[in-house]
């Protein structure tokens, strides 16, 4: 039986060593229990093996009516102490995985209640010193059955490294403010679930993962997380669940999702939709019931789906009264300088980054869409007038009653 965390040996009963020289640094190591089959012994007597980089030769200490106490108070945090009678020394472990620190702590005090064929031969220091040369390694080694992970409470939250070969993990219901960094390092994940949990953001480097499933629902996403529209992410997402968050809308770098098939957006407070969501070639699940649209982009009406569902938004009519007419007489200078940029062939205005413009420029680029008669481009002076569409043209399976409005938008009015 085997455990990789962090130690720290502590002598309690030198009065000779000074304080310092009582308490050993902490270090990566492996902790074990089992047989000593050297020629010298009888085979029957366990024995604890500590090993960390600290030492050349594993250290062991005898079990059998040696074991003091057993400090566990902390064991939810992947902590506890044990106290050896001979010598009088507490062993210190941390960062250690909950459930296998429960089974070495069972064996550790109930010895008898497993087999000796199930005991590893903790005697081996070769094989010990083997594990510490790459202790991840190693347990990815001995796990390569573990290809899904499941978190039910907080006390059963895995501590130490996980196994690399893991290609599902669900973290649902467990409270999380942040995002678990170790979960990046997971090159083999698939599916990655965080749903109902209290996540506001993202990191950077989640475009790392080569994820075809990605469920962030029941969390306080405010602002869409467009970091999962880059890197090996935009490559490899196939699902994205974003329901009951708190967005107001939809970033338009989502169209960077090339292989996205289903899209759920439900209950949330969106208005508006990317006017480039059509760019979405291979969707073909659209979910987005309990919602604030008042109208859908007239390119949805290019697009075909398998499945759709806008049940429960606030569609305005078509009549001419609520038809939006958003002109100036003056272009402002924001207009201007986004026409600018637009205007320059040099440029692929789709392509830039807040390191290229400034970001209230990039923001208002991404309102950009082309007018239905001329194709020009406009931002927000645009007349948008709404015409009644039912989506069961564009979708095999509809669930409610399928009539929406459309915002079919033109630049002026000589284009109306």
């Amino acid at each position: 039986m085997k455990l990789q965390c962090d130690i720290q040996i502590v002598h309690h009963s030198q009065p000779n060593l000074t304080a310092s020289q009582c308490r050993r640094r902490k270090a990566s190591g492996v902790i074990a229990i089992g047989n000593d089959k050297s020629p010298t012994s009888n085979g029957n007597c366990l024995y604890l093996i500590v090993s960390t980089g600290q030492d050349k030769i594993p250290m062991k200490y005898r079990v059998d009516s040696n074991i003091e106490t057993v400090f566990k108070r902390f064991i939810a945090e992947g902590k506890c102490t044990i106290r050896l009678k001979e010598p009088k020394i507490d062993v210190c472990l941390s960062r250690c995985e909950l459930p296998r620190l429960k089974t070495f702590l069972n064996v550790l005090i109930k010895p008898n209640s497993i087999s000796t064929n199930q005991l590893s031969d903790a005697t081996n220091s070769k094989s010990v010193i083997s594990l510490m040369k790459d202790p991840i390694e190693s347990i990815n080694k001995s796990d390569k059955s573990i290809r899904k992970l499941v978190v039910k409470s907080k006390k059963d939250y895995p501590y130490g490294s996980l196994p690399s070969t893991l290609e599902e993990v669900h973290l649902s219901d467990l409270q999380l403010h942040r995002f678990d960094a170790r979960i990046i390092k997971l090159t083999q994940l698939r599916v990655l679930n965080l749903s109902h949990n209290k996540l506001k953001s993202l990191p950077i480097n989640i475009s790392e993962l080569s994820l075809s499933l990605l469920d962030l629902s029941y969390n306080e996403f405010m602002v869409f997380p467009s970091t999962i529209c880059t890197g090996n992410l935009s490559l490899s997402l196939s699902t994205l669940i974003l329901s009951n968050n708190k967005l107001i809308r939809i970033s338009s770098s989502i169209i960077q999702l090339r292989q996205l098939r289903t899209l759920d957006i439900s209950n949330n407070q969106l208005i508006l939709l990317p006017n480039s969501i059509d760019n979405l070639i291979m969707l073909q699940k659209f979910i987005a019931f309990d919602n604030c649209f008042n109208y859908l982009p007239h390119c949805f009406m290019r697009i075909h789906l398998q499945f759709i569902d806008i049940s429960r938004n606030d569609f305005k009519t078509s009549n001419s009264h609520n038809n939006e007419l958003q002109l100036s007489n003056l272009s402002s200078l924001l207009d201007l300088s986004a026409r600018t940029v637009i205007n320059n062939s040099h440029i692929d205005w789709s392509k830039l980054t807040k390191f290229d413009l400034p970001r209230i420029l990039l923001q208002y680029l991404s309102y950009g869409t082309r007018c239905y008669k001329c194709k020009k481009i406009c931002f927000l002076d645009r007349i948008i007038i709404l015409r009644e569409f039912n989506v069961s043209s564009i979708s095999d399976t509809v669930y409610g009653n399928g009539l929406c409005s459309v915002g079919v938008v033109y630049c002026s009015q000589r284009c109306v």
